[in-house]
């Protein structure tokens, strides 16, 4: 199993009831298929109709062998097979932005199974084609996206350019891909060569953001908490130590959590006008009230990542590490948080935008343009 996919339900999605998972404990997953199989393979046909039947038992079948007793089970599930869905409504909020993607040609910068290919197809976006690291992944795609006349590509976006004569594409989507990359300036560099000259051409990118509170608490593909504070290489070994535990067999694939400034500031680099899938006037209406309150916030956090540790069969090394990240990282909270009230009524729009993306923007969505 590979870790992209995992990380396609955003963290938008999580909020709604419609589409929290259908089995939300994994304890009760796992007894559920041990008691009635045939029942559990019925209820999530229901859940997620637009999902092949076969490709749905084909995936638990695969959940059952390569992660059985796997407590965040539920979330693996309403990943792979609520893709369908939720790309189409993706596809529906991203036309209400940028107008219809009929006629324009798409490109998806780890494609993972193609859901997001699938869904621009019905919006009548053609040509269309994918690109992704993994074979595994794409041999989903292959199959889920069989007979669509999609195009699929093995790439690693960070070191390859995009195979001759493929492209450039009107639309590029880069979707809970940049903090797997192993250069995230590579990887936009890919991204600005495969965007088609011209005004109407654009990026969707999307990512979880690192610095936002919730991630803290809780990383979005682990689960572990402060992990997003660790470099890679501690991260990997603190996940590496934990991972038996939990009954998970997943390696640890996170590279880099890119901050919103840094993401800015490569784009600018590379003569690519960002643009943040925000309200802005709400936003800046807004600037007086949504930093509010941050000093509890930032302590019911750390107690919370406290209290989850304690909890985890972790180390007490890595307990430390993860705790002294933690200060450091409330340190930083504090003093941009300070700055930013001692800032105000003057400081400019785009520093109270930049400022709410850098920590309250869950999940990071922007569109890239040439500037």
């Amino acid at each position: 199993m590979n870790l992209k996919h995992l990380a396609t339900t955003l963290w938008a999605t999580w909020r709604t009831r419609r589409h929290r998972p259908l089995f939300k404990d994994g304890a009760r997953l796992w007894r559920r298929i041990g008691q009635d199989k045939p029942a559990v393979l019925r209820a999530l046909y229901e859940r997620y109709p637009h999902m092949p039947r076969s490709y749905v038992s084909a995936y638990l079948e695969s959940l059952i062998r390569d992660h059985a007793g796997n407590p965040r089970a539920p979330l693996y599930l309403d990943a792979e097979l609520g893709a369908r869905e939720r790309q189409l409504q993706l596809i529906a909020e991203l036309e209400k932005q940028v107008g219809s993607l009929r006629g324009r040609s798409c490109l998806d910068l780890g494609c993972s199974n193609g859901s997001l290919l699938l869904a621009a197809r019905e919006a009548g976006a053609w040509p269309l084609a994918g690109v992704d690291i993994s074979n595994e992944r794409l041999d989903s795609a292959r199959g889920l996206c069989a007979g669509s006349g999609i195009e699929l590509h093995v790439l690693d976006i960070a070191t390859e350019g995009l195979p001759e004569g493929l492209g450039p594409f009107a639309v590029v989507f880069c979707t809970d891909v940049l903090e797997h990359v192993r250069s995230v300036p590579d990887a936009l560099s890919t991204l600005k060569r495969a965007l088609a000259p011209g005004a109407g051409s654009f990026a969707y990118v999307s990512l979880f953001n690192g610095r936002h509170p919730s991630c803290v608490r809780s990383e979005p593909h682990y689960g572990i908490p402060g992990l997003v504070l660790l470099e890679p290489d501690d991260a990997r070994e603190v996940w590496h130590g934990v991972r038996g535990s939990l009954k998970s067999a997943l390696d640890y694939e996170v590279n880099e959590w890119p901050a919103f400034g840094r993401l800015k500031a490569i784009a600018a680099d590379r003569s690519l006008r960002l643009e943040p899938l925000e309200d802005r006037r709400s936003i800046l209406d807004a600037r007086a009230t949504f930093w509010r309150d941050y000093i509890r916030r930032l302590e019911e956090l750390e107690v919370a990542v406290r209290g989850e540790l304690a909890g985890l069969a972790i180390s007490p090394g890595h307990r430390h590490l993860i705790l002294d990240r933690l200060q450091d990282y409330g340190r930083t909270f504090r003093a941009d948080h300070q700055a930013f009230a001692a800032a105000q009524p003057g400081l400019p729009e785009e520093g109270v935008v930049e400022f709410y993306m850098t920590y309250y923007a869950q999940p990071l969505r922007f569109l890239l343009r040439h500037a």
